[in-house]
């Protein structure tokens, strides 16, 4: 395998997705107990997704940073201790990354966007974050909303024996709340927020109209 500094910021950017799509899928704790449909290593390869379109915006961040602190962010699921995932995340990666001769302070760097992404509370103060924290954190939240949500709570409904279609929609609305609320903070993140939350609302509109009794 190519040293790390023989190689471009794309092939290094796929190998860490890579890797650590195989940390968690060799575990066996990739999908969770309660939503074995949920795979945490898609997951992860999303919020890579997520973070490469609000780079876009962002020019002023470290891409290789951000992507592999995306693509090692829930890699902590993978081990067998009590610990928080995030801290756990960023434990293995730093031995990930050791192993792999990585330079200290993108380590450092890489190491605590992962061990802070899911204390979203901070967001709350992004003058106090690095730009690379912030657009992991929001890339995080960006997935698995919208129409991937109304997926998650049909799925959900076959585990749960939900089964009617009343009862579907009344999951989906009992959450609409947390689904509208909008805690992102680049403008460019609050709008694909504000997207997701607008076809929530179609499917609201059109729910109800379908379900009105004769």
């Amino acid at each position: 395998m190519k040293k790390l500094q023989n190689m471009t910021e794309n092939e290094r950017i796929r190998m860490y997705a890579t890797d650590a799509e195989q940390i968690l899928l060799a575990s066996g704790h990739d999908k969770s107990n309660r939503h074995p449909f949920r795979s945490r290593s898609a997951h992860s390869m999303r919020v890579m997704k997520w973070a490469e379109r609000l780079l876009a915006y962002h020019p002023e961040a470290d891409r290789e940073v951000l992507l592999c602190a995306a693509a090692f962010h829930d890699t902590g699921y993978a081990g067998e201790d009590r610990m928080d995932h995030q801290t756990a995340s960023a434990i293995l990666f730093r031995k990930y990354a050791e192993e792999h001769g990585m330079d200290p302070s993108f380590t450092e760097k890489t190491a605590l966007c992962i061990a802070t992404h899911s204390n979203k509370a901070l967001m709350a103060e992004p003058e106090k974050l690095l730009i690379e924290q912030l657009l992991l954190m929001e890339a995080d939240l960006l997935d698995e909303e919208g129409a991937l949500s109304l997926c998650w709570d049909g799925l959900a409904c076959g585990y749960e024996n939900i089964n009617s279609y009343e009862g579907a929609f009344e999951k989906t609305y009992s959450h609409m709340d947390a689904k509208h609320y909008n805690r992102l903070v680049t403008p460019e993140a609050r709008a694909i927020w504000d997207e997701k939350a607008h076809f929530l609302d179609m499917y609201v509109q059109q729910m109800q109209r379908d379900l009105e009794r004769y």
